[in-house]
């Protein structure tokens, strides 16, 4: 059994040819007779044997299976091909849908592949088209979207295929669509571009500002000239004005240094005196030392520099006068020895029209007499500030003053008027020692509590009844009052000038500083434990108020930060009573 066809009559070889012939005008019929037979599920042809389902055209090219070489090919491997080895397809039309027929190895053998050679092998409910010898969805290939070659290809950004139609997937990290045009692509770096910082629409703006976009989102790329960041805290911008900030002259943290008897100011970044005290004035031009002449007294410059008293007369309040002549707040004169009330002081007026008593009103924070005798505030503006009556008042004496019924709490205060301060609020101590006790710093004494440094900080105020640190405003002079508390104990006092300016621009003293006019107030406090003020130094920052150094157990209260030698209260270790600086 060679397994090929037989070779007889003129055929050449390919099979044998069977006539019948049924007489003149009948039919003849042909049939092929392959030795050995051809195996179930194959047919005898002229070229051989083949599959049955081909037909006698031989099917997709027609090539015959010959099993002459090959014997019996198992069912996975049905085909003998022109190497004589059974092989899983020899024509495309042999595989599945989606597969085409292609020589692997060199020739060795032929294998259903993945793939096709036009649209007719894709069929069967798959991808129907056939592009780049691939299967092909056209509705969902973002390679080939909507016609073969056409790929979903986007400027930084992920391309998506719907329908047939292309759109962005997902732009690239940092970038955004914020045009809404597929054909820009993810056009906007949200990491740079301040109109679209973080997102599309989100705008980038800081006050007296450059503002810049990064990666954290909005921040200040540069000040505008002028205006600087002092507070660290980039959401408010450049909030301090530099060139007439004192506090801030020239530069964050540069303050204009205090000077007697003198408010100082800034103006273009240089520090100079704004004005000086009643009754004082800077006859020498030399603002260093302040408003050093006393014109209130001064004979020599009696009310005005320059201005020497005559023969006999003393300089009083301003003016050249008797020696026996004293009208309060106002100046006198003497006219054949006899005294008369001359003028009042600026801010000051004789409402009741005895001179006995001088010029006995206040009419710059009086608020029965605001401005002028007689002239009231009341309803909406219940405050006199600066002789005009307004909503907000300087301080909590003021508020006092205003309302002598008024209540311990929260009060808001404007301490520079139409200042650059803008208007905060205080707590406000309306009961010890006659009440009016505006509060700059309110914690739990010891140094575990501490939350804020006069050296670091301007403002630190979470709660102005419980947590809270406001240096000092301008115009605070060592003449005004100052109390501590710690918890129910109070004591009074006066500072000097050194400890006046740590508690007002947060310049360290760098030792103690003694205290005058210490007195106990309330709870039974210990007036020689406030003797001293501890006024901080480059390691050791902090307030304590003292009886001094190295005499922690009369200690009446305390911030200080270093350790806990300090934490004592009216000479008791503790450090959960509530503290409270005042001044009035």
């Amino acid at each position: 059994m060679s397994g090929r066809m037989t070779r007889r009559g003129w055929w050449r070889g390919v099979g044998v040819l069977v006539a019948g012939l049924a007489g003149c005008g009948g039919s003849t019929s042909l049939e092929y007779a392959c030795d050995p037979a051809c195996p179930a599920g194959f047919t005898c042809t002229a070229a051989g044997c083949q599959r049955a389902d081909l037909g006698a055209g031989g099917g997709d090219g027609g090539e015959a299976v010959d099993l002459a070489g090959c014997g019996a090919c198992p069912a996975g491997t049905p085909y003998c091909d022109g190497n004589q080895q059974c092989t899983q397809c020899l024509v495309d039309a042999h595989c599945p849908a989606g597969q085409r027929c292609l020589a692997l190895g060199g020739g060795a053998i032929h294998a259903c592949v993945p793939g096709c050679s036009d649209d007719a092998r894709c069929a069967g409910g798959g991808p129907a088209s056939c592009c780049g010898g691939q299967c092909t969805d056209l509705q969902a290939d973002v390679a080939n979207c909507g016609a073969c070659g056409h790929a979903c290809a986007f400027e930084r950004a992920t391309g998506a295929c719907s329908g047939g139609a292309c759109a962005i997937a997902a732009c690239q990290a940092g970038w955004a669509d914020c045009d809404h045009d597929p054909a820009t692509g993810c056009e906007v770096s949200v990491l740079s571009d301040t109109s679209n910082c973080g997102a599309c629409g989100t705008g980038c703006s800081r006050q007296n500002a450059i503002a810049a976009c990064g990666i954290g989102g909005c921040y200040i790329g540069a000040c505008q000239f002028g205006w600087d960041d002092c507070d660290g805290l980039d959401a408010n911008g450049c909030e301090t004005a530099v060139l007439s900030d004192a506090r801030n002259c020239g530069a964050c943290a540069s303050a204009c240094p205090p000077v007697p008897h003198a408010r100082v100011a800034c103006a273009n970044a240089t520090c100079g005196l704004s004005a000086c005290d009643q009754g004082f004035a800077d006859c020498d031009r030399d603002p260093g030392n302040g408003c050093e002449v006393t014109i209130a007294s001064d004979g020599k410059n009696c009310g005005a520099c320059g201005n020497a008293c005559g023969n006999g007369q003393v300089c009083k309040n301003g003016g050249c006068t008797c020696a026996q002549c004293s009208f309060p707040h106002a100046k006198s004169k003497c006219v054949n020895l006899v005294c008369l009330l001359d003028a009042c002081l600026p801010g000051f007026a004789d409402c009741n029209g005895s001179s006995g008593d001088g010029c006995e009103v206040d009419t710059g924070g009086d608020p029965r007499n605001c401005g002028g005798c007689g002239m009231a505030c009341g309803g909406k503006t219940p405050y006199c500030q600066g002789g005009v009556c307004s909503d907000i008042t300087p301080s909590c004496l003021d508020v006092l003053r205003g309302n002598p019924q008024a209540q311990d709490g929260l009060y808001t205060i404007d301490p520079d008027g139409n200042g650059p301060i803008q208007p905060f609020q205080v707590w406000c101590d309306m009961t010890l020692d006659g009440g009016g006790w505006t509060a700059f710093f309110v914690g739990i004494n010891g140094s575990p509590n501490l939350f804020a440094h006069f050296e670091d900080v301007d403002v630190a105020c979470d709660d102005p009844a419980t947590k809270c640190m406001r240096r000092l405003p301008p115009g605070l002079t060592t003449n005004n009052e100052f109390l501590a508390t710690c918890g129910n104990a109070a004591v009074k006092f006066t500072v000097n000038q050194s400890t006046l300016t740590y508690f007002s621009t947060g310049t360290q003293g760098g030792t103690w500083m003694n205290n005058s006019n210490v007195a106990a107030v309330a709870g039974g406090a210990k007036a020689a434990y406030a003797g001293q003020t501890w006024t901080g130094a480059p390691n050791n920052k902090g307030w304590i108020v003292s009886a001094g150094d190295r005499q922690q157990p009369s200690t009446f209260c305390s911030s200080y930060n270093v350790n806990a030698q300090w934490d004592w209260c009216n000479g008791v270790v503790d450090v959960v009573s509530p503290i409270k600086l005042m001044y009035r």
